[in-house]
């Protein structure tokens, strides 16, 4: 019989794709701010800063979305869902950034 580490009412061996999405997607957010962030022209550091938050936290919820989409419709393993979702975030986040930043733009 198998035995469940169980945390707060969680079984561990539940979390820990979400752990790892959480920490490739921060890995790929970081990617992608210091692959787009030399092409930007900033005002000030608090610009900068928003910048970087605003491109690992889109990469985090690409790469989270994609994970979800990956396990729940393609059944795959976990381990190549959590891959999957790693390069959907890095080449994903970039349009979305633009998207988003085109909007902000508009509304200014």
């Amino acid at each position: 019989m198998q035995q469940h580490l169980i945390v707060l009412g969680f079984e561990v061996s539940k979390l820990i794709p979400y752990f790892l999405v959480g920490l490739i997607g921060l890995f790929v957010g970081f990617l992608y701010v210091f692959r787009s962030i030399r092409n930007e022209f900033f005002k000030n550091k608090s610009e900068k800063v928003i910048y970087m938050i605003q491109g690992v936290g889109s990469s985090m919820l690409i790469t989270w979305i994609s994970y979800e989409i990956t396990d729940y419709f393609f059944n795959l393993p976990t381990s190549l869902c959590v891959a999957i979702s790693g390069g959907v975030g890095y080449l994903g986040a970039e349009s979305v950034s633009a998207l988003a930043l085109d909007s902000l733009k508009k509304r200014l």
